[in-house]
């Protein structure tokens, strides 16, 4: 699987290449490039504007002959602390609306630091939260750095939570 933090922007071939050759391919949002990604933040309506990105992401990957599509809202990737919040919270209604499965990296991210006051090697708890809310919300996969501990937190998360209405 391709996992480009772009969804296809920053090299365009990729989606060609993924599609060419069958292999799945994670779209992931960002505006600009990684170096300069924080300069200018601005949204308007953050859920609205990176689900429709997202939207015309999945859009060019199956039009690239993409099959095994899945969205990242990218989490931390130019987005502020309330943008972060407001996506995480958001995940039910962008998955509903991308209609792919999607993929959340929430492991250790800096808006976990904003929120609890801790430097990244002190974040295990914030990420096990994070991963609780993401899996909660729908996300069919997480990217995180202590796999093992995570596993379990996800196996907890499924096991509690509410059936689907």
């Amino acid at each position: 699987m391709v996992n480009d933090i772009s969804g296809g922007l920053l090299d365009p071939a990729i989606l060609k290449v993924a599609g060419r050759t069958g292999a799945g391919i994670v779209l992931g949002h960002l505006r600009g490039r990684p170096a300069t990604m924080m300069d200018g933040v601005a949204f308007r309506d953050v859920v609205s504007e990176v689900g429709g990105e997202l939207a015309e992401r999945v859009a060019a990957a199956r039009a690239a002959g993409c099959h095994e599509t899945w969205a990242d809202p990218g989490i931390g990737f130019g987005k502020r602390l309330e943008h972060n919040v407001a996506l995480m919270r958001a995940l039910p209604g962008l998955r509903a609306r991308l209609a792919v499965p999607m993929l959340i990296g929430v492991s250790r991210k800096a808006f976990l630091g904003q929120l609890t006051g801790k430097p990244a090697r002190d974040r295990s708890f914030a990420t096990a939260a994070a991963v609780t809310v993401a899996v909660l919300g729908g996300a069919a996969a997480v990217r995180v750095h202590e796999v093992a501990a995570m596993r379990d937190v996800v196996k907890v998360a499924l096991a509690l939570a509410p059936p689907e209405a």
